[in-house]
């Protein structure tokens, strides 16, 4: 069977439907830009690219971020005896202060830096290659603390100890939380693009755009509202879990 140079140059539709998967995988849309690439082709190219590219990022983010919280469950659960009776001494005298509204409040400022310094390390290290390994290992400390210090709640209250954890850190992370992935995730964005350039595999202003600034500062300010959650709602909040923990 022989094939003419008008079909090499304009195959059917039919086969480059079949052959769309194969396209998509050895090649890209910028080298096969064929004037009959079907949606098929398209829909898989957007999800190569999505894996590849930013999507990729945020699995790995997200990743990090789970193993560490598995490792602080872990490791809550590992303590000895002698850790677990300090821990208890220390947040049975806690919540009681909290109960009774003695204990000692933070003043806004030095809430809010707990949670700026994690976007302020995120935003600089996606100025730089280091990001790449940096920020995942951000996350993971985040996920470990995180889980450490709900676990021991559990470990000593039982289901009731998940009252104040919910208030001490499940409050302020409806803010943190999704500042700090987005940030992350554009952050190591960037540190790719700065590996990738370093590499002489980019080139070009890269992803600083007005709008990538644009974007850090409003997470700035989520950081900012996690901070003000926990120096202003929590409190209150606190003394009712304080009470549901303690069984008073």
């Amino acid at each position: 069977m022989q094939i003419s140079k008008k079909h090499l140059r304009n195959p059917p539709k039919t086969v480059i439907v079949i052959m769309s998967p194969v396209l998509v995988l050895f090649s890209s849309r910028r080298t096969y830009p064929g004037r009959g690439v079907s949606r098929m082709g398209k829909r898989l190219g957007k999800t190569a690219d999505f894996v590849s590219g930013q999507g990729l990022c945020l699995m790995v983010l997200c990743a990090a971020f789970l193993l560490g919280g598995v490792a602080g469950c872990l490791f809550s659960g590992a303590a000895g005896q002698a850790t677990v009776a300090e821990l208890t001494q220390y947040l049975t005298d806690y919540l009681t202060a909290a109960q009774s509204g003695t204990a000692a409040r933070c003043g806004f400022w030095s809430a809010a830096w707990r949670y700026v310094r994690l976007w302020c390390a995120v935003a600089i290290m996606g100025l730089t290659a280091l990001g790449v390994a940096v920020i995942p290992g951000l996350f993971f400390a985040r996920g470990f603390l995180l889980a450490f210090s709900t676990a021991c709640f559990y470990r000593i209250f039982g289901g009731q100890g998940v009252w104040p954890a919910l208030v001490l850190f499940g409050l302020p992370a409806l803010f943190w939380a999704p500042a700090f992935f987005l940030a992350g995730w554009q952050s190591l964005s960037a540190s790719l693009w700065h590996l990738r350039r370093w590499r002489g595999q980019e080139r070009g202003s890269g992803p600083f755009s007005p709008v990538y600034w644009l974007r850090l500062a409003v997470l700035c300010g989520l950081m900012l509202l996690a901070g003000g959650a926990e120096c202003s709602v929590a409190p209150g909040l606190l003394q009712v879990a304080a009470k549901l923990a303690m069984g008073t």
